[in-house]
């Protein structure tokens, strides 16, 4: 949103909690994929790489107020199941479009109104070296997060209808 005194950020976060079943097709063909909007890798720009260090998920956390074991502590995220201490997914999301915008990828107006749609496909776990790959086609943008090959993150971005 625009006003006078310049942009306004309006946010709004939609949570889907995961569920365990015992088939993983079930599980794939609950939840909407973003698969058919993010175009193939080859099809996108390569970005400068993202580097996570072991310590900003607490930096994020001190910033945000966001104390979630699973992010702090590696011990933690292993008795919930992950492989390791894992950093907030909003925090990779809004790493990788930073990289976007400073590498001036963007061809489009980025400062109307965006409805940012994030699909976490792995656990990003810290620390980590990954690849931003980013394309636009018309007004949607795409950005996929990858590492060794392997898709984490799916972004896509679209005007506000």
């Amino acid at each position: 949103m625009i006003s006078d005194a310049g942009p306004i950020v309006v946010f709004q976060q939609i949570f889907a909690m995961l569920e365990f079943r015992r088939s993983t097709q079930q599980a794939a063909t609950a939840i909407r994929s973003t698969e058919e909007v993010v175009p193939p890798r080859s099809a996108l720009e390569r970005l400068p790489r993202v580097t996570m260090l072991n310590n900003d998920p607490l930096r994020r956390a001190a910033l945000c107020k966001v104390y979630n074991f699973i992010h702090l502590s590696g011990i933690a995220a292993i008795m919930f199941g992950l492989p390791w201490k894992v950093p907030h997914g909003n925090h990779v999301a809004v790493i990788a479009l930073q990289r976007v915008i400073e590498s001036g990828h963007h061809s489009g107006d980025l400062s109307r109104a965006r409805c940012i749609e994030v699909s976490f496909k792995r656990s990003v776990v810290v620390p980590c070296t990954l690849d931003v790959y980013a394309g636009t086609d018309r007004d949607l943008a795409t950005l996929e997060i990858s590492r060794n090959g392997k898709t984490y993150v799916e972004i896509a971005l679209r005007p506000l209808p």
